[in-house]
């Protein structure tokens, strides 16, 4: 019997305790996980990972969430699914996500099965849209 593919996830977040955490208990959800603590890069960790769904920061030193989405869109596509985690402003990122086709939001603070259950949805959009 063909085993599944292992569904992919890239997780960038400047909190490395919190990318440390995410990364544990997805991986016992099933997933594979890259992690990266800066959106500098993000380029060629997307080229060579080819993750399904990217979980991203939305306030980070270097450069901001929305522009590393931006970025990630304009280079691999408008249907890339993306989950903004974010310890900002509730109204303003969840009014980004929801302006943005295949974006969710997921607060922090929140408890992780909230964030797998996000990452479930994506996965399940994108098999549907690959059809």
């Amino acid at each position: 019997m063909a085993r599944l593919r292992q569904h992919s996830v890239l997780v960038i977040d400047d909190d490395e305790a919190l990318l440390a955490l995410i990364e544990r208990f997805l991986r016992k959800k099933g997933l594979d996980v890259v992690t990266s603590n800066t959106a500098l890069g993000v380029s060629q960790l997307m080229r060579s990972f080819r993750p399904d769904v990217v979980v991203l920061d939305q306030t980070m030193p270097t450069i901001n969430g929305n522009r590393v989405a931006d970025l990630i869109r304009n280079t691999f596509g408008p249907l890339t699914p993306i989950i903004l985690h974010s310890g900002s402003d509730p109204h303003v990122v969840t009014r980004m996500a929801d302006e943005t086709a295949n974006t969710a939001f997921v607060p922090k603070g929140e408890h992780l099965d909230r964030l797998y259950d996000a990452i479930r949805s994506a996965l399940r959009m994108g098999s549907a849209s690959a059809q």
